[in-house]
């Protein structure tokens, strides 16, 4: 008999001269795993990874969507917001003046804005609190201003000229 033939009969082969091996009786390889149980096995693993590697980069495709439309909804917030400080800018700069004063030291520069129609205006007390001598600038003229008002611990001071004006 030939050495397969002794393995598929589970005969005991000669390891040696004076060893024997029992080698278990097997019918055949082909009735344990045909050659077309074998290919279907490896096709169905190799599918099976290559779906779960398109369901994930489904998962992937899909996050990466999300994630640009919550940008976009963003940007989109954002330039709403930028068009609502854009349009009260433009309300506010109608009643934003310039205010020239000298204290005691120097010539001071500063800003202030108009509350009401008749002219009355706050600012920082930095600029209207220890300072007098008022110019306000308004409109391309120049307005005196008096001291209504200077409060150090709010660090607010109000300035009035005597002319209609717009107020915020």
């Amino acid at each position: 008999m030939s050495q397969l033939s002794d393995f598929r009969h589970g005969v005991v082969r000669r390891a040696s001269r004076d060893l024997r091996v029992a080698v278990p009786k097997v019918k055949s390889l082909r009735l344990i795993m045909s050659h077309k149980a074998a290919f279907t096995l490896i096709f169905c693993l190799s599918a099976s990874f290559l779906f779960a590697q398109e369901q994930t980069t489904k998962k992937g495709t899909d996050r990466v969507k999300e994630r640009f439309e919550r940008v976009m909804a963003q940007a989109e917030s954002a330039t709403a917001v930028s068009h609502q400080v854009k349009d009260i800018f433009e309300r506010a700069a109608k009643a934003v003046v310039k205010i020239h004063g000298v204290d005691e030291h120097s010539p001071i520069c500063g800003t202030g804005f108009f509350i009401d129609p008749t002219g009355t205006l706050y600012t920082a007390y930095t600029v209207g609190g220890e300072a007098g001598n008022f110019t306000i600038e308004f409109g391309g003229k120049k307005y005196p201003a008096r001291q209504l008002l200077a409060d150090i611990r709010s660090g607010t001071a109000m300035l009035k000229i005597d002319t209609p004006t717009p107020a915020l």
